[in-house]
């Protein structure tokens, strides 16, 4: 009987520890689409261990969704500086236009996000452009009354 239990048991640990594994191999070999979602969450969220992980396995630091979100415009919009400093270092395009052709300075700006602000303009990023409905940075900034972004804006024009 103890034998026949034991038996049971080692049948029922090594199809748990099989599940897991799959699991496992599910999770770490997401294709395409889905990976890129991941990446877009991971950004939008802040999670650079993540964002890393997700880019250094080969996920395109440029993915975007149905509506042209990028992973830079959901950072900058976040205010997750780190993120935004990592998709740079990645060969992204500080000015490039996403949605609504906002850059990542526009959509900072727009969100009240100061210290993402003030890497972007350390990092060069052009204040002057605009976006669809024809308002830059500052435009955002004043309409949002994010007055100490306004000021930072307002310094490099």
């Amino acid at each position: 009987m103890k034998k026949k239990r034991f038996l049971i048991g080692i049948a029922v640990f090594g199809l748990i520890v099989s599940l897991c594994l799959f699991a496992l191999f599910a999770m770490t070999n997401l294709f395409g689409a889905a990976k890129e979602q991941v990446l877009l969450q991971a950004c939008g969220n802040g999670h650079i261990s993540l964002v890393k992980s997700l880019i250094d396995s080969g996920t395109s630091a440029d993915a975007r969704d149905g509506w042209n979100t990028s992973c830079m415009f959901l950072a900058a919009g976040n205010g997750h500086t780190e993120v935004v400093a990592f998709l740079l270092a990645q060969g992204i395009d500080i000015d490039e236009r996403y949605r609504m052709d906002k850059t990542a300075l526009i959509v900072a700006s727009q969100g009240g996000r100061m210290e993402t602000v003030r890497f972007l303009v350390s990092k060069n990023a052009n204040a002057n452009l605009k976006d669809t409905d024809g308002k830059s940075a500052l435009d955002h900034a004043i309409e949002q009354k994010h007055e100490d972004i306004v000021e930072i804006l307002k310094r490099i024009f």
